[in-house]
């Protein structure tokens, strides 16, 4: 679908200006940006493609902007002066046009300028003179506020060493498909009032509306912090700004806002516009002649991405994405030639009242950590590294009629939203009327708030990955038991292990809670005394019921007399020979540990026991 830019009257100013006790004159040009491209030979490759690198450096000239364009006054109607003279910008028309470029269209950030002007002095430009579309403090919030929403974009892939740029590429490319949506009520509806945010990457990364202009100044940016060049590519006939992206020095067409179709479907992402020669953007519908067309390598021009229409997803530096042809959600092994793992297949059909839709409506979705994918009427959450899949959403589509079910899903701050209708015909009362919503979040792992002690619970807390919320709680019971001091006594799990012999009072080896009460089955027991050696149990009791069971341990004690001497260095011996099978509890003891065989090893520690 051709899509239109806003169109504002270009306009030139010519300012001579006089600086006082000085021999030169300092003048002051001033055009402004023709959103309506009613100029072309202005994006001619002849002027675009001038190298200014070799006059300045880029980023370094940006980022001064920046700072100056936050703190210099200056309005729609009021001229503002930025002081540029450190560059040595040489003067000259064809570099005036190549500025004016840079600015305009190939340094996003610099969006407050409406039009502009350089000031000079002899053969060098030593001003940038402009008006504004917004104030200084405008400027500086809605420019920190691009940069963190960017930011989230470029997550997991700013300079990540283990992809290719055609990966890098291609992430931001969908990643930016989905965060935006085209501005199509307000082009349709009331595009006289379509507001100046459509056209530059503010409106793209935080309001999350934009038209063509603002979709390619944001794959710009995107690709600058990625280190990928391109150039803003536009067409007057088509009323259409797209990119130019340079892979291996080799130059491509990428049109985003074309693989974003309207009306906008949740999670929805083509590729027929990714990586084309000029005669492939073409074929998918640019037939225009008034635009870069240099690009001839046709490498991408019929490749396997064009197969999804759904967002390919990083998780631990692997791409996952859903064969829409195929109706497999698969893990891409080589980005070159293609070669992926099927992981599964979904044969779900989204049925109407006289048949079904032969395409397949699943999307893919991505937290960083867990895949979601859809069937007609339920979502998944699936685990790539255990292949491991729960259900995380069920929305009721029965409740909007019958063959209702999901065509749309959309994830977001730890949210999915599915948007629900009887058909993929879309409009604007989808949009506003069939969504549903639910959280889902990435669980760390169970982390130890508070410890419990023998007088009060403990807890326990899990919090989400992505955004810190507390989505879980436990309380972690208070002790029961717990080692006297002084002995060698530990407890682990269930057992207390110990190193005291003859022990015939509990409680000089462990201390209990003042909330409960215990009982003792002793190992061995004579006439006058119960001997708590190995095998010995201790129930706990709280308000009268039973809460747990401890068994009592005694190193080197086989036989639970509860000490280590000759009689268990024989039976030790016996297990070893393997004339005889011990028991649980007796390897534990002949070990000092939870270890379950009696061996040499085993043998040597009742034998040291015995004799210390």
């Amino acid at each position: 679908m051709k899509k239109t830019t806003k169109i504002l009257v270009a306009f030139i100013l010519t300012l001579i200006l006089f600086i006082t006790n000085a021999n030169v004159a300092f003048a002051v040009e001033i055009v402004s940006p023709g959103v309506k491209f009613d100029s072309p030979d202005f994006y001619d490759a002849a002027t675009s493609t001038l190298d200014l690198s070799t006059y300045f450096d880029f980023e370094e000239f940006n980022n001064y902007m920046v700072e100056q364009l936050k703190t210099v006054n200056g309005t729609s109607s009021t001229l503002a002066t930025i002081n540029i003279s450190q560059f040595n910008i040489p003067k000259s028309d064809a570099i005036k046009k190549a500025l004016q470029e840079h600015i305009w269209y190939n340094s996003p950030e610099l969006f407050r300028i409406s039009s502009m002007g350089f000031g000079y002095s002899g053969n060098k430009y030593t001003s940038v003179q402009f008006y504004s579309y917004y104030t200084k403090e405008e400027y500086a919030e809605m420019h920190s506020q691009m940069v963190s929403e960017a930011e989230k974009l470029l997550s997991g892939i700013k300079d990540n060493q283990n992809l290719t740029d055609v990966e890098k590429a291609l992430l931001l490319h969908d990643r930016l498909a989905l965060h935006c949506e085209y501005d199509y009520d307000t082009y349709l509806y009331d595009y006289s009032n379509m507001p100046r945010s459509s056209y530059n990457a503010y409106g793209v990364f935080v309001l999350r509306d934009a038209v063509c202009m603002g979709y390619a100044l944001a794959y710009d940016y995107l690709l600058e912090q990625v280190g990928i060049k391109n150039l803003y590519c536009s067409s007057d006939t088509l009323n259409h700004a797209w990119n130019i992206v340079y892979i291996d020095n080799t130059p491509y067409h990428v049109d985003v806002t074309w693989d974003d179709p309207v009306w906008d479907m949740y999670g929805r992402v083509s590729h027929e516009n990714f990586l084309r020669s000029t005669q492939g953007i073409k074929d998918s519908g640019h037939t225009a002649t008034d635009f870069f067309s240099f690009p001839a390598n046709t490498t991408y021009d019929n490749y396997y991405w064009q197969n999804s229409e759904t967002a390919f997803q990083l998780i631990n530096n692997d791409i996952y994405y859903f064969s829409t042809s195929s109706k497999e959600l698969c893990k891409l092994n080589n980005t070159i030639t293609g070669e992926a793992s099927v992981l599964k297949t979904v044969n779900d059909r989204w049925t109407t009242s006289g048949g079904f839709y032969s395409n397949s409506y699943t999307k893919l979705l991505s937290d960083n950590y867990y895949l979601y994918y859809n069937t007609k009427d339920t979502v998944y959450r699936y685990n790539p590294e255990t292949d491991a899949e729960k259900i995380a959403f069920s929305p009721d589509v029965k409740s909007f009629g019958n063959y209702y079910w999901i065509y749309g899903m959309n994830y977001s701050d730890c949210k999915i939203t599915c948007e629900v209708y009887s058909s993929p015909n879309y409009n604007a009362d989808v949009k506003k009327s069939f969504v549903v919503t639910t959280d889902v979040h990435a669980p760390s792992e169970w982390i130890t708030v508070t410890e419990p002690t023998m007088e009060e619970d403990g807890e326990k807390q899990q919090k989400c990955l992505n955004c810190s919320q507390i989505i879980g709680t436990e309380t972690i019971p208070q002790i029961l038991v717990s080692a006297t001091e002084n002995t060698e006594t530990i407890i682990e799990d269930d057992i207390i292990f110990t190193g005291n012999s003859l022990c015939e009072d509990i409680e000089t080896l462990v201390n209990f809670s003042d909330s409960v009460t215990y009982e003792i089955s002793a190992s061995l027991k004579t006439s006058t005394t119960e001997f708590l050696g190995t095998g010995s149990v201790i129930s706990i009791y709280e308000n009268g019921e039973k809460v747990s069971e401890y068994t009592v341990i005694v190193a080197g004690d086989l036989n639970g007399d509860s000490v280590c001497d000759v009689l268990d260095i024989a039976s030790a011996e016996l297990s070893v020979t393997n004339n005889r099978i011990p028991s649980a509890d007796e390897c534990y003891a002949a070990n000092g540990t939870k270890k379950d065989i009696i061996d040499e090893s085993s043998f040597q520690f009742v034998v040291n026991t015995a004799l210390s």
